[in-house]
């Protein structure tokens, strides 16, 4: 589990089968924890984003992934909480944005088009 980033909600129910015998079935839940955010202006992008975080950031790596998990971008970020980023070399799609830092990690959608 990415730590900061999602909150566990456990629920278990009762179910009645059709004999009459009971059992129980859980879903877990993860719901992501907004407070964990960063914005990407503007998104939609075509050439340049800006990021902003809710921190100030050291030793941070940032990675855009495409579709497939490919890392496409790579850039290192520390002692600020924002940054402009050059997307203009990437093709139309969506992609996965992934800011780390020691003990965080934070995950957005970005989508180029053109």
């Amino acid at each position: 589990m990415l730590a900061n980033s999602f909150v566990s909600v456990q629920k278990k129910e009762r179910i009645q089968s059709a004999d009459n015998k009971f059992a129980f079935s859980e879903t877990r839940i993860l719901l992501l924890d907004k407070t964990n955010k960063f914005i990407i202006n503007p998104n939609p992008a075509q050439y340049n984003v800006a990021l902003q975080f809710n921190e100030i950031l050291n030793n941070a790596s940032i990675r855009i992934r495409n579709n497939t998990g490919q890392m496409v971008k790579q850039v290192a970020l520390s002692g600020s909480n924002k940054t402009d980023l050059d997307v203009s070399t990437l093709a139309a799609g969506v992609y996965v944005i992934e800011v780390s830092s020691p003990g965080n990690r934070k995950i957005e959608k970005l989508v180029i088009s053109r």
